[in-house]
Formats: structure tokens, C-alpha cells, sequence
């Protein structure tokens, strides 16, 4: 079984920093408008 990690939504957006971009980056990458990011 995989052990899932709960991760808290400040700590997503450090580690997003920390490799140089943004949830509303990877957003659009992925084909969503940064606005319909789950976190703002």
C-alpha cells in the first residue's frame, strides 16, 4: 500500500517555488486557466 502524505497547501506552493514556478503555471501547462486553480 502507498502511504499517502497529507501535504498543507503553504508547503505545495514552497515547493513549486522552489523549482521556479507557480500552481498557476503549472496550470495553464497542464490546460487549465490559472483562475480554475484550486488555490489562489
Amino acid at each position: 500500500m502507498d502511504k499517502f502524505i497529507d501535504w498543507h497547501p503553504a508547503d505545495i506552493i514552497a515547493g513549486l517555488r522552489k523549482k521556479g514556478t507557480s500552481l498557476a503555471a503549472e496550470s495553464r501547462r497542464n490546460g487549465l486557466s490559472s483562475s480554475r486553480s484550486p488555490m489562489r
